[in-house]
């Protein structure tokens, strides 16, 4: 007679399995942290190529354009250093040449289409918001400015 008990290799293959998914998420959580600040440095040269491109902006409270000059993205900003009651959902940037202006790289959902736009931020009140890409530039025109006023509020008051 055999002295195994009957239960003890499930337990091992469910425990093994565990850990082996475990390591797959911890090995995921690494890689997506770590590897943050070359992404953000990526995004930012694609912004800054972007709008080369194109200069007219979108302005955030009355949808007028706007016919100033295309900001630059400088420097990253990581999360760790913004002020409390800042909007996290995006990469912040410092914008070349400006003081207190700061630009947030962010995707808009409208539409059931998610829009990558730049907020231009200075002393907490959106500037202009730049739809990034000829198809988000499409589909921006077509927002309502209820829509707009949303994400602005959101940014403004840090929500999120």
């Amino acid at each position: 007679m055999s002295s195994r008990k009957p239960g003890m290799p499930a337990f091992k293959d469910s425990l093994l399995f565990s850990l082996w998914i475990g390591a797959i998420f911890l090995a995921a959580f690494l890689c997506w942290f770590l590897t943050q600040p070359l992404r953000a440095d990526i995004l930012k040269s694609t912004v800054n190529r972007n709008l080369s491109e194109r200069t007219p902006s979108v302005l955030g409270s009355d949808g007028a354009s706007g016919g100033e000059a295309a900001p630059r993205l400088e420097k990253f900003i990581p999360p760790r250093e913004l002020e409390s009651g800042t909007f996290r959902m995006g990469y912040w940037f410092t914008i070349k040449d400006r003081k207190n202006s700061k630009a947030l790289v962010f995707t808009l959902a409208a539409e059931g289409t998610f829009l990558p736009c730049l907020a231009i931020v200075t002393d907490k009140k959106v500037e202009a918001i730049r739809p990034l890409g000829s198809h988000s530039k499409e589909l921006f025109g077509r927002l309502t400015p209820g829509v707009l006023r949303i994400y602005i509020r959101r940014i403004e008051g840090g929500d999120l």
